[in-house]
């Protein structure tokens, strides 16, 4: 579990560019003004800025879980090859929502991947909760 859980690091961080990338476009571009990120509750930012200043955010929430999950796996020397799939799983979908989310933000296929991750997550802590029994 030490590799998806690295991986989903390495995509946190790789949101954080796409995301800083973002907020310097729109201030070289003058959409707007560097008060405008002092709370980020100004309704002037554009879409892209938002957009993926949610998502990243969105990284840490569920993704907690995963992290709490692939932790207790290496804690425990658990290393099924249904947990290791499920991790795996679970970063490829939680990529795939960035993706949607960053890009075109079909909110029906992003909230599809979504649950698809959330499958995985419950998927590795039902598969903990079993193996240590």
């Amino acid at each position: 579990m030490l590799y998806p859980m690295i991986a989903m690091v390495i995509w946190t961080f790789v949101v954080l560019l796409i995301a800083f990338k973002a907020r310097v476009q729109s201030l070289k571009s003058g959409q707007v003004t560097l008060g405008s990120y002092k709370l980020l509750d100004r309704g002037d930012l554009p879409e892209q800025v938002m957009k993926t200043t949610r998502n990243y955010l969105n990284l840490f929430e569920m993704p907690v879980l995963f992290y709490a999950g692939c932790l207790t796996c290496l804690i425990l020397n658990l290393d099924t090859p249904m947990l290791v799939y499920s991790g795996w799983a679970y970063v490829f979908f939680r990529v795939v929502h960035s993706i949607i989310h960053i890009g075109g933000n079909n909110v029906r296929h992003r909230l599809y991947a979504f649950m698809l991750s959330n499958i995985c997550l419950l998927s590795i802590w039902v598969n903990i909760i079993l193996t240590t029994m």
